[in-house]
């Protein structure tokens, strides 16, 4: 019974304002960190050591605001999955359309979001689960692993 009130909220239409995430930053802070501190122990040739920290730090400064992680214009700020099984991406630039491409990422800690738009542009989203409150966020969780279908015990 208590999979009939589940379904039926992840049913109904789902509106998630994203907000950027701290938590994907320090994710990768962290990574990063601990690549650079790893090569040093590794105590390479100092010139490679050097420059390989520099690629770390560059990839560092490439991804400390990006998209994916929603910063910038092209970041999806908003998703919203429809009672129809449709979904609306919005970004700073755009509203539009889109299709949640097959193979979405949903673990407790986790969350990856692929949507293709009628253009056939690709738009991704993490969601490490500070973007949301918690219960939109389990809200999302449901309607990706339930999908459209309720349970079988649902069906009977």
């Amino acid at each position: 019974m208590s999979f009939a009130v589940s379904f039926n909220e992840s049913a109904a239409t789902l509106d998630l304002r994203l907000a950027p995430s701290l938590r994907a930053l320090g994710v990768v802070m962290v990574l990063h960190v601990a690549a650079i501190g790893l090569t040093f122990a590794a105590q390479p040739p100092k010139m490679v050591g050097l420059v390989l920290a520099l690629l770390f730090l560059v990839s560092w400064l490439s991804l400390r605001r990006h998209p994916v992680f929603g910063y910038g214009p092209r970041a999806l700020r908003r998703i919203v999955a429809h009672g129809d099984g449709n979904w609306t991406v919005e970004s700073a630039r755009a509203t539009e359309a889109a299709e949640l491409l097959p193979g979405a990422f949903v673990h407790a800690g986790l969350v990856i979001l692929r949507f293709k738009s009628p253009s056939g542009a690709v738009r991704a989203r993490t969601l490490f689960g500070d973007e949301l409150p918690p219960e939109q966020l389990r809200r999302l969780r449901a309607r990706l692993l339930l999908g459209e279908k309720p349970p079988a015990a649902l069906r009977e």
